[in-house]
């Protein structure tokens, strides 16, 4: 079977465990050219790499997603993300008694990233509860993780 081009590997992203290669930019390089765009070689070049850039950050926060959805438990849900701050809820009934005695589910899902090893540091901001009538316990948890990725 003819190879369509050869490339070298340049490396592996740590995250996401894609090739990165040296044909990737050739061969976006002579897509751009082939559809008509007027460019010289080194603004193809440089519009190449910034695709590639911009593809491998948008793998790596896939990859972290991926990995922040797979530590939650049955019943839970991301409900924001922004700066590393990762704010998700749970279902109390749906939740209770999943984590091990003496933890709450907010310290079982850091523990659970934990041994995921996409982090530098983890840390649980705060913990409430919504929903609750007086004197009762709420529907729902919540709590703010901060989250220093790899």
């Amino acid at each position: 079977m003819p190879q369509l081009f050869q490339s070298r590997a340049l490396g592996v992203d740590g995250d996401t465990g894609y090739v990165v290669t040296e044909g990737s930019a050739a061969f976006l390089q002579q897509a751009l050219v082939e559809a008509g765009d007027d460019l010289s070689a080194a603004s193809a070049q440089a519009d190449a790499e910034r695709l590639r850039a911009t593809l491998l950050e948008r793998s790596r926060a896939m990859h972290r997603l991926n990995v922040v959805r797979a530590s939650l438990l049955d019943g839970m849900w991301i409900e924001s993300w922004k700066d590393g701050r990762i704010t998700v809820r749970a279902w109390i009934d749906r939740v209770k008694g999943k984590a091990p005695a003496g933890k709450t589910t907010g310290e079982y899902v850091v523990d659970r990233l934990k041994t995921k090893g996409v982090a530098d540091e983890i840390r649980i901001l705060d913990i409430s509860r919504i929903g609750a009538a007086k004197g009762g316990d709420g529907q729902i948890e919540q709590f703010t993780l901060e989250v220093k990725f790899k």
